[in-house]
């Protein structure tokens, strides 16, 4: 008889190796693959000579397009909702004195709230990091730290521009970035 804990809604171990084969195996190898193939590829027509020596940051290049999916989320957003704003890092009305100030505000909270989601997801992916590794599933723990890395390298990466900007605007030096 099962216990009631097992939780369980196949009949155990066999099937569960049946769905891994038949189901995550062939979306992982299809959605691993696929973007894993496009960068190499990429890399090679860049760099012809020297494309094999670049392969060992491959991991670190799919950790930063994990980490700039929240501003890629934003983005899509603002364009669905009609927000219409340039591809800058300058906020399109924050540079000059504008007349619009609530519009001016309301791009700085958006644009200000997505460090504060990168650093959420960090410490999520970070979580399951120790949890991963708690529980001895360290095959997951490759991917788990690739999340990891790409949402705290952009979170990181996004606070420091904020502060090195607010800096800049207190000494009314101009900003670079």
């Amino acid at each position: 008889m099962r216990s009631a804990q097992s939780g369980d809604r196949g009949s155990g171990c066999g099937e569960s190796l049946t769905r891994t084969l038949l189901v995550d195996l062939p979306l992982f190898a299809g959605t691993t693959c696929s973007v894993a193939i496009f960068y190499l590829s990429a890399q090679r027509e860049l760099y012809p000579s020297a494309w094999l020596r670049e392969i060992i940051f491959f991991p670190f290049v799919l950790a930063l397009g994990v980490g700039v999916s929240v501003s890629n989320a934003r983005a899509v957003l603002e364009a669905l909702f009609g927000h219409r704003s340039d591809f800058s890092r300058t906020p399109k009305y924050g540079v000059s004195a504008s007349h619009d100030h609530k519009r001016q505000r309301r791009y700085l909270v958006l644009k200000s709230a997505v460090p504060v989601v990168e650093i959420l997801f960090a410490a999520y992916f970070t979580r399951f990091v120790f949890l991963a590794f708690q529980n001895h599933e360290f095959l997951s723990l490759p991917f788990l730290m690739l999340f990891q890395f790409g949402f705290t390298y952009v979170a990181v990466s996004s606070i420091w521009e904020m502060a090195v900007r607010i800096q800049q605007r207190e000494t009314n030096l101009p900003v670079n970035c």
